[in-house]
C-alpha cells in the first residue's frame, strides 16, 4: 500500500507543478517571441529580394525597350539609304538612257550637267555614311 502524503507536502508538489508548468509556459512564449522575429527577420530579407528583383525587372523592361526603339531608328536609317541608293542609280539610268535617245548638242550638256549633280550628291552620300559610322 501506498502511504498517505500529509496535505501540506501535497500542496507543496502541487506548487511546484504549477510553478514548472508557469516557466514551461513563459519559455514557450520567449522562445515563441524569438521565432518571431527571425521569422520578421526573414520576411524583410525576402521582401528586399523582391524589391530588387522588381528594379532589375524594371530595368530590363526599359533597356528592352531602348534597344527596340534603336533597332527601329537603324531600320529607319536603312530604308532611307537604300531609297537614297536607289534613287541615285536611278537617275543616273535615266540620264544615260536619256543621252542615248538625242545627239543634240545642248541637250547632252544638259544631261552631262544632271549627271554630274547626281554623281557629286552620290559621293557626298557615301562620304557622309563613311563619317559617321564609328570605327570599331
Amino acid at each position: 500500500m501506498t502511504k498517505p502524503v500529509p496535505l501540506a507536502e501535497a500542496r507543496e508538489r502541487h506548487y511546484q507543478d504549477t510553478i514548472a508548468a508557469l516557466v514551461r509556459g513563459v519559455v514557450l512564449l520567449l522562445d515563441s517571441d524569438r521565432v518571431d522575429r527571425k521569422l520578421d527577420v526573414i520576411l524583410a530579407q525576402l521582401r528586399s529580394v523582391r524589391d530588387t528583383q522588381t528594379q532589375e525587372l524594371a530595368m530590363d523592361a526599359a533597356t528592352q525597350a531602348s534597344l527596340d526603339n534603336l533597332n527601329a531608328k537603324v531600320a529607319d536609317q536603312t530604308t532611307i539609304e537604300t531609297s537614297i541608293e536607289t534613287l541615285l542609280t536611278g537617275l543616273s539610268q535615266a540620264i544615260a538612257d536619256l543621252k542615248k535617245g538625242t545627239s543634240d548638242p545642248a541637250v547632252i550638256a544638259a544631261l552631262d550637267a544632271a549627271a554630274a549633280i547626281v554623281s557629286r550628291n552620290n559621293d557626298a552620300a557615301a562620304a557622309a555614311v563613311v563619317a559617321n559610322t564609328p570605327t570599331p
